[in-house]
């Protein structure tokens, strides 16, 4: 991979990580898809909005992508063994 390629992929994922600290309160480890996968199941508006997001991330970036970036082991969020089938 290029170096100005990497340089923008990284700046991506700081925008990510960013949007989730600025806008969610969520742990700087944790990127919003993670955070939405994790949260579509709540009661109310949240949950709207997290499955919305969650149809939409999944049209852009392919099937399962909020909940498998949910089952991301990380200190945010423990590992999801029930969606791989572990």
């Amino acid at each position: 991979m290029g170096k100005l390629k990497q340089y923008f992929l990284n700046v991506a994922k700081w925008i990510d990580i960013g949007c989730n600290v600025l806008f969610f309160g969520g742990s700087p480890r944790e990127y919003v898809s993670s955070r939405i996968g994790r949260n579509t199941d709540l009661p109310g508006w949240r949950g709207k909005i997290c499955r919305f997001a969650e149809r939409l991330l999944d049209k852009i970036f392919g099937p399962g992508h909020c909940k498998e970036a949910s089952c991301e082991p990380t200190k945010a969020a423990p590992p999801c063994t029930e969606a791989r089938g572990a």
